[in-house]
């Protein structure tokens, strides 16, 4: 679910019709929950995008946001909302729809900074904080260590690495999710060994030959 309400983006990168219903057609009585859930015609991924109408923003009422966000968890095993950054009231009440909660950051001062103000909200609400997923590692040679992020985040795990990726803004421009447009790069690889860790599957590295192809370019 596209929780980013002032600025989504979810129907973008996946190239999603856009005269679908979205998150702000529920919030405004104008669709029901299975109608606003689209299926991504490559990939199967079960979505719900919100509207980039600056117009339909205006509509939406902030306490509404949590009771819409509940009308999924019906709908699916497992709901992900992605939310937007920071802690604003749409931020809260995803935060208030949520079970668990896994905080994104960089590897740098100002972001964690931020993510742990992220989980203190989360603390205060009564929700789990399963842990932080770092983003964009390796694009400084001065970001934080593992030891001092797991310091400024309380012990909380890391659940996961996403390396900084040219070929993730390659995917974007191709309107495809990485992991199915460059499937062996290195991002791809991160998100696949993050999926088994939350869901408590083994990772297997990739064959040899598939990292060859990945070396040459070849996806």
């Amino acid at each position: 679910v596209d929780g980013n309400l002032p600025t989504p983006d979810l129907s973008l990168y996946l190239d999603l019709p856009m005269d679908s219903k979205t998150f702000n057609d529920l919030l405004a009585e104008r669709a029901t929950a299975d109608e606003v859930v689209l299926t991504h015609d490559s990939t199967g991924l079960r979505v719900v995008p919100s509207s980039i109408q600056l117009s339909l923003l205006e509509e939406f009422q902030t306490k509404k946001v949590t009771r819409g966000f509940e009308k999924f968890k019906g709908l699916s095993d497992t709901v992900i909302i992605d939310s937007a950054p920071g802690l604003g009231k749409e931020v809260i009440q995803a935060a208030r729809a949520a079970d668990k909660v896994i905080v994104v950051a960089t590897p740098d001062i100002t972001s964690l900074t931020g993510a742990y103000k992220s989980v203190q909200l989360c603390r205060m609400l009564g929700k789990e904080v399963t842990g932080i997923l770092l983003n964009r590692v390796g694009r400084f040679k001065s970001e934080l260590s593992d030891a001092a992020v797991l310091n400024m985040m309380d012990q909380l795990p890391i659940l996961g690495k996403i390396p900084e990726d040219r070929y993730l803004a390659a995917s974007s421009m191709r309107a495809k999710p990485v992991v199915q447009a460059f499937p062996h790069s290195p991002s791809s690889r991160a998100f696949r060994k993050l999926a088994c860790t939350l869901t408590g599957q083994p990772f297997r590295e990739e064959p040899m030959v598939e990292e060859i192809y990945h070396l040459l370019g070849m996806k």
